[in-house]
């Protein structure tokens, strides 16, 4: 296959990508008419985009809130030690035993190496978290320099979708301080 060819398929990809991320439940037809592409067309690259695993899901984004949970994020530094890292992290499901709901964990560069956001139904609940992931770092890796959590306060934007009252809020936010 030409090189060019491959580019073109990769941008009609990342169009689709990129209208998917905004409504994943959006309609093949609908979903054809805001790229510009037939419904066969849009339909073959979403079937080729799941089975090459680039699309793995489908998620509903809400107000946490509503369901009485706050959001939180979990942030690990270690000095080396990243396999371990990465077979104690990825058992959520002791994390999931705290009754925690993980939404998203990251390998990153910079100021932290690791990090997992969560939803806990209060401060206490999410501190547990911490203290879990703590002790299984400690216990299993001998380099963790810091693990720290934080709550976040406002979500104005959740997998690429604008929170619908992010300016209310915010108000709510500076009244308080």
């Amino acid at each position: 296959m030409a090189k060019s060819s491959r580019d073109k398929i990769k941008n009609d990809e990342g169009k689709i990508l990129f209208e998917l991320k905004k409504d994943s439940k959006c309609s093949i037809g609908k979903l054809a008419k805001h790229v510009g592409f037939s419904r066969q067309k849009v339909w073959r690259i979403v079937k080729r985009l799941e089975s090459k695993k680039i699309i793995w899901g489908e998620t509903a984004v809400y107000d946490e809130s509503f369901v009485g949970m706050d959001k939180y994020v979990l942030l690990v530094k270690v000095n080396g030690g990243y396999d371990d890292i990465a077979e104690v992290m990825l058992k959520n499901e002791i994390i999931e035993r705290l009754g925690i709901v993980v939404d998203d964990c990251f390998w990153m560069s910079g100021c932290y190496d690791y990090m997992l956001t969560f939803n806990a139904s209060d401060e206490l609940s999410a501190k547990k978290v911490c203290q879990t992931v703590n002790g299984l770092l400690s216990t299993s890796i001998s380099s963790v320099v810091s693990v720290d959590m934080q709550k976040v306060l406002i979500t104005s934007r959740n997998r690429g979708v604008d929170a619908p009252d992010a300016e209310n809020m915010l108000k709510k936010i500076r009244a308080k301080a």
